[in-house]
């Protein structure tokens, strides 16, 4: 239960809403999919690893998101050594 004397707009609302249908995981999934296949065409590798998943995750979540997330990837995808992991 929420704080009596508090709304919610409807644009909050909407947003909430997409976290129970399910869309809006299935959209992050998709873009994270996505960023980190350009990655490894970016590098010639022939598949993705953790490393690839993780800057995927930085590159598309704001900074708040990921603070905390207990990575030591660089922040920038062109600053990542590649190489074996």
């Amino acid at each position: 239960m929420g704080h009596p004397n508090t709304g919610i707009s409807s644009n909050a609302m909407n947003i909430t809403n997409s976290f129970s249908k399910g869309d809006f995981l299935v959209n992050l999934f998709v873009f994270i999919d996505a960023e980190a296949s350009r990655l490894v065409r970016y590098n010639n590798r022939p598949t993705f690893y953790s490393g690839e998943i993780r800057i995927s995750f930085r590159v598309i979540l704001p900074g708040e998101l990921i603070m905390n997330d207990g990575s030591t990837l660089p922040l920038h995808p062109l600053l990542i050594p590649y190489g074996p992991l």
